[in-house]
Order: structure tokens, then sequence, then C-alpha cells
């Protein structure tokens, strides 16, 4: 490949650098040139190495101050082994679903190979400059994302989200670890690294270049007769959803019959791509087997990016919620304990990827909105439909001493003043939140929450009143405090005629959770899956992995 072909001549190229001392540059005043680019750097001035604009500001700024200004990549006046390696690791950078020119590929390549003797001071001082402006970006990538999850923007700043790159980049000259503590800054999960094999084998279908259109048409069911039923095949096939026969003939040859492996295998798909997984090939699955390699190539790298946006350590026990899937898992010791739906609100779909840690949870919580809630405004129309009859729901002012109690339906609380006037539903089957709330320590509202299972809101499939209503939000209880003391399961459950009381418990540990938005992942047996992006999401990450400074 051409690829290799250069980089074995960049490798000669570098032996050669090695071979001889340049000592025709002189170490002062390659310092110099960095001394006055950092200060210029701390002025706020843009600064140039060679071509390329230095991204890493702040990081370079600490690093260069911190060692006098002293090279990082030259070792008695010769480039050390380590510059060759991070070039080699900015080249493989595209197995991670990032762009190697983002790191100064060619400008690095460039500079390398016109390194001579005679070279002046401010060329090495460039070559430096650039290749530390490299190590700190490539690395904030790894550990943080290219894109601010929050903006959906390109970020071209090494120090963010609580990253201290300088120190890493000290470490990794000084232990002549580049590459290794390179590696390390990836995510260690193996959700990603299963994406980054399936991006690997994405790319050695479309090298393939034979990805023919499959014919809409109508619906194929089990046992019946069809010309597109061969090129099926062949794509479910390809894809790793059916073996290959050992006997395979070719597929022109053979009979166009929907036969039982291919049933299970056309299921397969189906269930891994969020589609209702009866076997009957409709346009649905048409269009999934149609996807452009390229978008699901794309998918996959976007999707990589998002497990770059975790935190290092997810925590154990720790709760997961794909936002795309609507589902959330518990899980400890990297094992899947429950599995339940769960619906993001509407309020949270502005912001579906995020992290925090439950506190405590309260069973049989109240539900109290204030009029800056939208929820107030549902309210209030149930109460013009006479629906609010149906539900207790009081109005309240002030608090302990100062608390008083209205009826809602006898007044027109719409029309109260904001402060301190809030409406309240008490514990009990018809409540919005359902049997329990599950709090975060700031306590502004609850992260996650049940359904109600009786009433007027029981019946509002499309409304939800937290941020992420939980179905087995019962079961959920029992997994997160069944190991503390004093816990049963009784307590979600309580008596039909016991008139329901709040009852608070605290986690002994705060419990991480993790809401995500995975258009595409690797389930526990390793089976990728993709869904839709229903909330938009996937074009604007796309878009930013590609952006260039």
């Amino acid at each position: 490949m051409h690829h290799v072909a250069r980089l074995t001549r960049r490798l000669w190229v570098f032996i050669a650098l090695l071979s001889f001392s340049v000592s025709g540059l002189a170490s002062d005043d390659s310092r110099e040139e960095v001394r006055r680019r950092v200060e210029a750097m701390a002025s706020g001035f843009a600064v140039d190495a060679g071509s390329r604009r230095l991204l890493a500001v702040n990081a370079l700024r600490a690093f260069y101050q911190d060692r006098g200004f002293k090279l990082a990549w030259f070792a008695d006046n010769r480039l050390t082994p380590e510059a060759l390696e991070l070039l080699q690791t900015i080249d493989n950078t595209g197995t991670e679903g990032l762009h190697p020119r983002d790191y100064h590929q060619q400008a690095l390549s460039q500079m390398m190979q016109a390194l001579t003797l005679s070279a002046p001071a401010a060329a090495k001082a460039d070559l430096d400059l650039l290749l530390s402006d490299a190590f700190l970006m490539l690395g904030s990538h790894l550990l943080a994302g290219k894109v601010d999850p929050r903006t959906l923007q390109a970020q071209w700043q090494a120090d963010r989200h609580g990253l201290e790159m300088a120190p890493l980049l000290a470490q990794a000259v000084e232990t002549g670890s580049v590459a290794a503590l390179l590696n390390t800054f990836r995510p260690s999960q193996a959700e990603y690294q299963q994406l980054r094999q399936e991006r690997q084998r994405m790319l050695e279908l479309l090298d393939r270049r034979d990805w023919p259109l499959i014919d809409t048409g109508p619906l194929i069911r089990p046992g019946e007769s069809d010309s597109r039923l061969p090129l099926i095949r062949a794509r479910l096939v390809a894809l790793g959803d059916l073996a290959a026969r050992q006997t395979e003939s070719p597929a022109a040859s053979r009979p166009p019959t929907y036969e039982t492996d291919l049933l299970a295998a056309v299921s397969r798909f189906q269930a891994r791509h969020g589609l209702q997984a009866d076997g009957l090939i409709g346009s649905a699955t048409i269009a999934a087997l149609n996807t452009p390699l390229q978008d699901r190539l794309a998918q996959i790298e976007v999707n990589m990016e998002r497990w770059r946006w975790l935190p290092e350590r997810l925590g154990d026990p720790h709760i997961r919620v794909n936002a795309a899937d609507q589902r959330l898992d518990l899980v400890s010791n990297g094992q899947i304990l429950l599995s339940s739906p769960a619906r993001l609100t509407t309020a949270c779909q502005n912001r579906p990827v995020f992290s925090d840690h439950i506190h405590y949870l309260v069973l049989n919580p109240e539900w109290s909105v204030g009029p800056d809630n939208p929820n107030f405004a549902l309210l209030s129309a149930l109460r013009k439909r006479g629906q609010l009859t149906q539900l207790p729901v009081e109005l309240h002012k002030g608090w302990g001493m100062s608390l008083s109690k209205r009826d809602v339906t006898a007044e027109d609380w719409a029309s109260e003043p904001a402060t301190g006037s809030r409406l309240v539903q008490p514990p009990g089957r018809e409540n919005a939140l359902g049997e329990v709330k599950f709090m975060s320590a700031m306590g502004s509202g609850p992260l996650l929450h049940g359904a109600p299972s009786a009433g007027v809101l029981s019946t509002m499939t499309e409304t939800t009143f937290g941020c992420i209503q939980v179905e087995a939000a019962a079961e959920l209880v029992d997994g997160l405090l069944k190991h503390q003391q004093g816990w049963t399961r009784q307590k979600t459950h309580a008596g039909e005629d016991e008139p329901p009381q709040s009852e608070t418990h605290y986690m002994e540990q705060p419990v991480p959770l993790h809401v995500q938005y995975l258009t595409s992942w690797a389930d526990s047996d390793g089976t990728i899956h993709f869904r839709s992006d229903s909330l938009n999401r996937d074009t604007a990450v796309a878009t930013a992995l590609k952006a260039e400074p």
C-alpha cells in the first residue's frame, strides 16, 4: 500500500537523521525561539510553527515554562526516537475514528524530512513545538473527545473538562513512552474496542466495492420465493448475520426460496437494528439492508466519540441509560443485573448525554409542580377539561408552620403569584412519578422515576413528569438497596388499603448514572446494534468530527 511505502521511506529518513548530530543547530538559540513563542502565547497572540497554527496554547505554555523552555523532542542535539513514534501514532489515529490531519501529520512529516545540519534554530523550535502540540491535541481528543457534548462543536483546546495535559506530555517525553501512554488514553471499555473492530470490518467491506441496492418490492414471507433472496442472503453473510455455507454455490444458482437458516439470520438482523424481529422482509428491513456502508462507518465513528465523552471509570455499580434505544441497564462487575425500558422527557431530550450520581431515592414521593414547570400548564389544561377532579392535587403556599393548602377545583389557582405557590400531588398509584424517584445531591428534580399505574396521568403515554421514566422502577430500587441493612423489597409495595407514606433511602455510596445517546453499540456478547437517530444528533457530531482547526 502507498501508506506503508510512505511510512517506510519516512523511517529510513528518520534513521538517517539519527545517524548524525545536528550540531549546526544551536541549542540555546532554539531555546530562545521557544521562549519567544511561549511568551507571545501568554500575551494572547496566535503563534505558528512552520505552516501550522499552534492549538494547545495553555498546555504548551505550562509544559515549556515548567522545563525552562528547553526542547522536548531533541537530546544531545539529536531528534529522539519518540518523535517518529508520535508520528506513527498520528498516522494510525484513523482507527479511532479521528483524522491525522488534525494533529499536523503532513507538516510534521515534511519538517522531519527537511531537517538538515544547516537548518536554523527556528526550524528546530518549529518542529519541537509542533510535536508537542500534536501530542497535546491528540491526547485530549482521546481522553475527552474532539467534540464538546454540550455544544456539539469541535474543540481545539487541550486543557478542558478538568484535563491537565502538560504533566502527561512531560511524563511521555521523560519516560520515552509516547505511544504506550497515548494508547492508554482511549476508552478501555470492551464496548469501545468492539466498535473499533467493527469500524475496521466496515472499511474492509468498503474496499470490496460490492454493495448493490436490493430492490424494493412486496413482503417476503418464510417459504416464499423471490428473486431478491440471493442478494439478501449474500448481504447477511457480509454483515455477519448469516454464516456462509461451506459448499456455498454462487448466489445466482441458488433457488430463491426463503429458507429456515435465512429466516434466523433476518430475525437477528432485525433485532440488532431495532426492527420487529418477525422474520418478514418488508420495506423497513430492505431499507436497513441497503444502508450505505459509508453511513454505517460514520455512525460507528460518531458513537466511538460518544464513548470518549464518558468518565474513565464508570463506577461499580452504575446505571447506564441509552436514550437512542430507550433502555436502562444496571451494571455491576461488567454484568447487566437489570435491563428496563426507559424514556426521556422532552426537557431531557435537550441534553441526552450527561453523567451524574444518585445520592438518595424517595419511595412513594409527592409530585410538586411550580408555575415555571411545563407541567403546571398541563394541569391547568386538565382543569379546564374537567379532568383535574380525577387527581388528588392541592395548591400549596409556604412551608412548615406557614404552609397553607387549598382545593384547586374551587379556585382559579392559575392566576396565583409564582412565589411560593405550587401544585402538589400526594403519594399514591396515580402519582405522576409512580412509586419512586431517584435524586442527585442537588435534589433539583428526579433523575429517574416510575410511572403512574392508575388515573388520568397513566393514560398520557407521550408525557413524562421528571427526567427519565423507568418501567421497572421498583426492581431498580431493589437492585440498588438489596445489600443495604434493613432493606426489604416489600417496602416498594404499599398495601391497597394503606395510605402510602413517603420514605427516603440514602445510598451508602452515590451510584453513578450515565445517560448516553448511542445509535450504535456492542452488547455483552459483542453483537453490534444500530438504531435510528431519532433526535437528529448524529449529523452534528459527524460534521464536528470532520472539522479542521
